[in-house]
């Protein structure tokens, strides 16, 4: 129950993030309206993730009805998580400490699917592997070559 009301929290605090921007005149964020004038430093803007993703800490536990994905065996480094039933292509997930590219594609070690889905797992040279729902992979030899994950109906 405990990460089921994590994610509510961060859905809901993504969800007044995009009403402050569109309550905002000429969709500025309250952040980009108190910013410095010309001439000064401001902060990197943070890329966008796909709908149905969020990102977690390093280590932290797969949230209820989500497929995560770590970098790292044994479900440790930067992850994210998916919720149930989303596409998702891994090159759209940043991953600016990965070896084979700054994305996650080609870079994931461990899986966990806390969903009631088939997780749908296709490689860069087009095979796929499928991992049940309730299932965990980590730091075999095929798993770090997925560039995208799609869901089995």
């Amino acid at each position: 129950m405990r990460q089921r009301k994590r994610w509510s929290a961060r859905i809901a605090g993504a969800v007044v993030a995009a009403a402050a921007v569109i309550a905002i005149p000429g969709g500025m964020t309250s952040a980009m309206a108190d910013a410095p004038t010309a001439g000064s430093v401001t902060a990197k803007p943070q890329q966008e993730l796909p709908q149905g993703v969020i990102e977690l800490n390093p280590g932290e536990p797969c949230p209820y009805r989500s497929l995560c994905l770590y970098r790292d065996a044994n479900f440790q480094g930067p992850a994210y998580a998916i919720a149930e039933g989303y596409n998702v292509d891994l090159h759209d997930l940043p991953c600016p400490s990965c070896a084979w590219g700054p994305t996650m594609a080609n870079n994931v070690s461990s899986w966990d699917n806390r969903t009631f889905m088939t997780a749908v797992l296709t490689q860069d040279n087009g095979n796929w592997i499928t991992l049940q729902p309730g299932k965990k992979i980590s730091g075999g030899p095929t798993e770090d070559k997925v560039v995208q994950v799609t869901w089995d109906y």
